[in-house]
């Protein structure tokens, strides 16, 4: 009976540990929202303009703005992986911090057209803190999100 009762402890246990997981649709429209609201980038050169949340899904997070100037002006985007992702405080700015330069930035010039592609360790936006531990819940559901990304199997 006791052993039983032990089993029937731990099934209600465990359907407890995992009735509380949101779904990946459920954390990408989240993070959609939360980052929308409270992504923002400080420029010394330029006003910027047009922070969009692109795209999100389980392995990565695309964000676009547009930096206008005087005689011109820069389109960027940048692609960040769910994966491996810590914060950094940066000079005040919260941002995402990762240990190598896998955060895939574009700029495209206008109005020439020009365009160039590198990489960093970190993004350039920043998110506001407006809601309690905000940061740190956004860090936590991106963190949920990449355990959906399926990591590619190689030969070697």
């Amino acid at each position: 009976m006791k052993a039983l009762k032990a089993l029937f402890l731990f099934l209600a246990m465990m359907y407890a540990g995992n009735s509380y997981a949101q779904t990946k649709e459920e954390t990408i429209s989240w993070l959609k929202e939360k980052l929308t609201k409270n992504i923002e980038i400080s420029s010394i050169r330029g006003k910027v303009e047009s922070i969009k949340v692109l795209a999100i899904d389980e392995c990565s997070i695309t964000v676009g703005y547009t930096k206008i100037y005087t005689d011109n002006s820069e389109v960027w985007t940048e692609t960040l992986p769910t994966h491996d992702i810590s914060e950094a405080d940066i000079h005040g700015g919260w941002r995402f911090k990762y240990p190598a330069e896998v955060v895939r930035r574009k700029l495209t010039r206008l109005p020439r057209g020009t365009e160039e592609h590198f990489n960093t360790h970190m993004t350039t936006f920043s998110i506001r803190e407006v809601e309690i531990d905000l940061r740190s819940r956004i860090l936590k559901a991106i963190k949920h999100l990449a355990t959906f990304c399926e990591k590619k199997k190689e030969t070697f």
